[in-house]
């Protein structure tokens, strides 16, 4: 797969499920999370963002290395 091209901080602007407005500045993993699941709101796929510069190997060769990280993630919580 390959690293996608993120914003380090963002502005966030949204409601609550109980319609109350929420403002914060993400940073980090969690502006990264945002800016994904915000994509996914919008039709738009990891693969669309992938460009050639940042491309590192197939699926199947990438997956180990993402379990990898993942499992390194849970351990420093």
């Amino acid at each position: 797969m390959g690293e996608i091209d993120r914003f380090d901080n963002i502005q966030v602007t949204a409601y609550n499920s109980d319609g109350q407005l929420l403002e914060f500045t993400a940073r980090g993993f969690e502006a990264r999370l945002i800016q994904h699941e915000t994509d996914h709101t919008q039709g738009i796929l990891l693969i669309h963002r992938l460009q050639p510069h940042n491309r590192r190997g197939s699926y199947e060769e990438m997956m180990p290395l993402r379990l990898e990280d993942i499992k390194k993630w849970k351990e420093a919580l």
